[in-house]
C-alpha cells in the first residue's frame, strides 16, 4: 500500500477531511473489489482553511469502502466518511474525533495505532517512563502544558531532577 492511498492520522484536525481525488481514486478501487461509494450533497457548504491556501469549500460528504490490515493479518471491512475539499488534492485526514471515538492508541516506537475495544485498556510502560495528562484546546487541539513551574518540588536538587529535551 502506499501513502497516497493511506489515511493520514490529523489530531489538529478535529474532523475527517479529503479532497475529491482521493476520495474518486478510493471509490474506484473499492468498486473493483465489489464495495460501494456515496457522496451526498451537503445542506450547507463547509467552509475549511489549513490545508492549503486560503478557505477551503467542501460541497459533498463522501462515504468510502476501506480495508484494513491489522499486524496479525486480519482485515478489518469499513467505511471512511468525511467531508469533501473540492477539486483539492488533500489526502485522507483521520481526524481526533474519529481516534477519540474509536479509543485510539498511537505507538510512535513501534509505529502502530491500536483501535481499543470497550472496556479498561491497561498500559505496561517500562521503567523510567514519564506519563503526561494533555488537555484539550476550545479549537479541539491536544494540548501538553508546559508551565507547570509551581509543580515542580523546591527539595529536589537539581541533579535529582530529570531533565527533558523537546526538539
Amino acid at each position: 500500500c502506499s501513502s497516497d492511498l493511506a489515511l493520514l492520522l490529523d489530531i489538529g484536525s478535529w474532523n475527517n477531511l479529503t479532497g475529491t481525488p482521493w476520495a474518486r481514486r478510493t471509490a474506484v478501487l473499492g468498486g473493483r473489489a465489489g464495495r460501494q461509494s456515496r457522496q451526498t450533497r451537503r445542506e450547507r457548504p463547509l467552509d475549511v482553511s489549513g490545508v492549503g491556501t486560503g478557505v477551503q469549500t467542501c460541497t459533498h460528504d463522501c462515504e468510502l469502502p476501506i480495508t484494513l490490515k491489522t499486524t496479525d493479518d486480519r482485515a478489518l471491512v469499513g467505511l471512511y466518511r468525511a467531508p469533501t475539499v473540492d477539486d483539492n488534492a488533500l489526502p485522507a485526514l483521520l481526524g481526533l474525533k474519529t481516534l477519540l471515538e474509536r479509543r485510539a492508541i498511537i505507538d510512535l516506537t513501534r509505529m502502530q495505532i491500536s483501535f481499543t475495544g470497550p472496556g479498561d485498556t491497561r498500559i505496561d510502560y517500562s521503567p523510567g517512563t514519564d506519563t503526561f495528562a494533555l488537555m484539550q484546546a476550545p479549537s479541539g487541539h491536544l494540548m501538553l502544558p508546559c508551565c507547570e513551574y509551581g509543580s515542580a518540588s523546591s527539595s529536589t536538587s537539581s541533579s535529582d531532577r530529570k531533565s527533558t529535551r523537546l526538539n
